[in-house]
């Protein structure tokens, strides 16, 4: 996808890695040594991920946040290196949501019997969660919106309703 929207970057490498820290950290200490004054940003598909890589980065002499900016593509629990700037952002994908919708399109499917072709991306409304009205398309998409690493911006960030804390609490 990063090829496709961006045709110029350079990947040096992506690779599979697990979804803990300490996956992120093995593979990044591996990768690292090599191409240290070539990484300016590294994304991760988690955030537990990228802390693994930002304890990689900080024993290879890289300052996360300045040198290397390091990317969660989705948030958990824990904000610490996302709100010190080592992370400078994640996306919002929480298995509640995720969930909740799976449990939607169920109780939409059984009520009208019906599946619209097609998708449909639900909206990333801060304050209701999509309508229960309807068929569900055959595929559904939950919004997976960004938070920068400002305290500001993950205090008063609302996904349906509910606050960043309690959908990245996992």
């Amino acid at each position: 996808a990063f090829r496709k929207a961006a045709p110029n970057l350079t990947v040096i490498q992506s690779q599979p890695s697990g979804f803990m820290a300490q996956e992120g950290y093995k593979t990044a200490s591996q990768i690292i040594p090599a191409h240290k004054s070539e990484i300016t940003w590294v994304y991760t598909e988690n955030d537990s991920l990228a802390d693994g890589v930002i304890q990689a980065l900080k024993e290879n002499g890289l300052q996360p946040g300045k040198d290397v900016l390091v990317v969660g593509g989705v948030c958990h629990g824990d904000t610490t290196n996302l709100l010190n700037g080592s992370l400078i952002g994640t996306g919002v994908q929480a298995a509640f949501l995720e969930g909740w919708s799976s449990v939607q399109s169920t109780y939409k499917y059984l009520n009208t019997k019906k599946v619209l072709d097609g998708a449909v991306y639900l909206p990333d409304d801060p304050n209701k969660p999509p309508s229960d009205d309807g068929a569900p398309h055959r595929y559904n998409f939950i919004p997976n919106p960004w938070v920068t690493n400002a305290k500001a911006d993950v205090d008063s960030f609302k996904l349906w309703g509910y606050p960043f804390k309690e959908l990245c609490n996992y």
